[in-house]
Formats: structure tokens, sequence, C-alpha cells
């Protein structure tokens, strides 16, 4: 193991496992010694706002391959071996430009992709038909679903969550001990209304909802840091707490990131007082990304967007330490230079 160490140390290289669905280390190590990883942050220079990333066990390759998809256009999806380094794929999520429900595709946003048994679904943000709703331009929640990672996708007719008052935004699942839940934030910012993060149980096939169930409150923006905005929920459970992470405050200006937790998925959450991540002169307005496991259950990143050098939200690694039941980032705001672990 020390001699595989020494030859792999100068790899650019991590391997992860996705927390809500489950560490996938038994398989690494079958096929791989887990190297340290070096990397610089940022990731990426490119646009890739709201990076939702899935790690995908790739049996004819004998490796994780991880795939990524962020908000824009058609939802291009971008493939990785190592969350460093990502090429295209050609595959995008939503090649037509829009679902057939939305009036056009100029705000497609937040997308994710999830692997529900054999298959994947897709959750994304785009435009809707809403004349009831407070807002001209109202947003809703649309889901797809393929039985390969690459696509092609089948986009329900109708949104999955319609716009309502304020417009919905931000999807995100959380698979925990069987059952499934989707989370998004509806939009009230807009009009002077208070945000919150909505859940509802899902049936097992994750593209409608539960008979039965109601979408509830799990949380809102009721601390004065979050200045009347929550949004961008993913969820991790980490021993007995489940973990919703969430950025606040205003976008590309103070964006920062919160953190909540509870010990079933519909709550009651409790939140840390103070934000976790904030930005900084050199990484501005961090947030909205996809929390990973890595290597083992001790060891967790953030990858996030983040305004650096440049007009655009360039993929940040943030890694998270765990304090007091609580994670944390060492000086509250991303790192700048070359990063470097050992699990």
């Amino acid at each position: 193991m020390l001699q595989t160490r020494r030859l792999v140390r100068s790899l650019l290289s991590i391997f992860v496992c996705l927390a809500p669905f489950g560490c996938v280390t038994s398989f690494q190590r079958a096929a791989h010694e887990r190297p340290v990883g070096y990397f610089t942050n940022p990731l990426v220079q490119a646009d890739w706002p709201d990076p939702g990333i899935l790690a995908v066990k790739d049996k004819a390759e004998n490796r994780i391959i991880y795939y990524l998809v962020s908000t824009g256009g058609t939802f291009p999806i971008k493939r990785s071996t190592n969350l460093i380094h990502w090429q295209p794929t050609g595959a995008e999520l939503m090649p037509e430009g829009k679902p057939a429900w939305a009036p056009d595709g100029f705000r497609n946003w937040a997308p994710e992709i999830h692997k529900i048994g054999n298959r994947y679904v897709a959750y994304y943000t785009a435009s809707a038909h809403a004349p009831d709703a407070k807002r001209p331009d109202p947003l809703a929640i649309g889901t797809a679903w393929s039985d390969h990672i690459l696509g092609p996708y089948h986009h329900l007719d109708q949104p999955l969550v319609p716009a309502g008052e304020y417009g919905t935004i931000d999807p995100t699942l959380l698979s925990d001990n069987g059952r499934l839940y989707l989370y998004w934030k509806t939009d009230g910012n807009c009009c002077g209304g208070t945000t919150n993060i909505m859940a509802q149980e899902l049936e097992a096939d994750g593209l409608t909802f539960k008979a039965g169930s109601q979408p509830q409150v799990v949380l809102s923006s009721d601390l004065a840091w979050e200045n009347n905005l929550i949004e961008a929920p993913w969820l991790i459970r980490r021993n007995e707490w489940i973990y919703l992470f969430y950025s606040a405050s205003a976008y590309g200006v103070d964006y920062k990131n919160g953190i909540a937790r509870a010990r079933s998925p519909l709550g009651p959450f409790e939140k840390k007082p103070s934000p976790f991540l904030v930005g900084d002169d050199i990484f501005r307005a961090p947030g909205h990304g996809s929390v990973l496991n890595v290597g083992n259950s001790k060891n967790f990143v953030f990858l996030h967007h983040a305004f650096h050098s440049w007009d655009a939200r360039s993929l940040t690694l943030t890694p998270l330490s765990w304090q007091d039941g609580w994670p944390y980032v060492e000086a509250s705001v991303p790192r700048y230079g070359t990063l470097a672990y050992d699990d």
C-alpha cells in the first residue's frame, strides 16, 4: 500500500462517494488505492453556476465516474474521474432547450441528476405558465428520467412542483432509510414574501409525490444575516443527523452559506446561528453546490460556485471539517492555492 501511495502521490486525483446515496468505499478499495488528491481553486475558470454532482459506479470501467450539470441552456453533462478535471460528454439533459410545459428556455436553473433504483431522475427549474402568481415570470420545478446517465431523458409533460404564489426553484433529493424526499425553495423574496425551504415525500420512482403527502415548511429565512433569502438546499446524513446545507443573502453580492440539522428528513431542523462559509476578495459570493463524502465518512467537501477574478461563477472546492456536531470551514472562506487531502 505504501509503495502504491508513493507511485500515485503526484497524481491529481481524489475519490469520493456521494453521501445521500451511500458511500462506495468498498468498491473503491477493490479497484484502487485512494491517493492523496491535489487541486487548485478554482477548479474550472468557466461559468458553471449551481453545480449538481452525482457519483456513479461504472462496472465497465471498474471505477467511479462523476457527472456534473449546472445552470444554463440545455444543461450539458460533464464527466470526471477525480472531481478535479472535467470533460464534456456531448450529452445534454434537455437538448430541446426547454420542457414542453415551459413558455421559453431563458431561465433553466439548478439541475441535479440522482440515481433512483435502476433509473436516473433529474430535477430542475424552468419558466412556467402561472397567470395567478404574484410575479410576471414565475418558475416551476420539472423532472425527467432516463435508463442511462447520459440520456436521452424523458421529461414529464407538467411541472412536478407548480409555480404557486411566487414560483418554486432549486430542487434537491434526499434518500433516507428507503424513502425519498424532495426539497425546494419558494421564491417569495421576489415580491416581499418570506422564503422557505419546503419538503415532501416522493413515491419510490421519484417522479410523483407520495399519495396523501403534503408539502411542508422545513426551514424559513429568519436570521438577520440571511437577509430574508434562503435557497439551494442540499442534504446529507451523517451518523444520527441529517444536515441541510443552504445558501442565503444577496446572490452575487454577499452570498453566504448556512447549515441546519434534524434527526428526521422532515425536521424539526435547528440552525447553526452563523454562516459556515462566506466570501472574500478572492472568492466572492460562494454558494449553491453539492456536498460530497471524500474517501470515508470523516471527510467531506463542498463543491460550489464562486465569483473568482472575473464575472463568472467558477467551480470551487471547499473542504469541510466537523466540530461539536457541526461542519465548519477554516477561516470561513474558500481557500486559494493548492490543497491536499489524505483520508
